[in-house]
């Protein structure tokens, strides 16, 4: 049951982000001229990041092994580094306005990290 869940929260954070990204025309968020604070984006900063964190936790949860648990973390520790790097950026490109709106956000998952 927290496999679907957790897949199910994949598609909902995947569908959200995209079509936020796709209202203000910035397929691509280095690209976008202003910050997406609104939707998902008001309570996690990088909801298609989060998508990809619940697809691999409930990949791991309909099979658990040792193999599953490995692509699970490396998964993690990717969009991890990805998104400090992705951050960086965005504090150079926004500075304070992204700062604040960081503040006010979590990174992966709402309330939560």
């Amino acid at each position: 049951m927290l496999s679907w869940i957790s897949l199910l929260g994949s598609l909902y954070l995947a569908v959200s982000g995209f079509s936020l990204l796709g209202m203000t025309r910035a397929a691509d968020r280095e690209e976008s001229l202003a910050l997406i604070e609104t939707g998902i984006y008001g309570r996690v900063r990088h909801p298609l990041y989060s998508s990809l964190f619940f697809l691999a936790l409930g990949a791991f949860l309909k099979r658990p092994s040792l193999f599953s648990s490995i692509l699970m973390f490396a998964t993690i520790f990717t969009l991890h580094a990805t998104v400090g790097a992705e951050e960086e950026v965005d504090e150079k490109k926004f500075g304070e306005q992204y700062e604040e709106y960081r503040q006010r956000t979590k990174m992966f998952i709402p309330y939560i990290f």
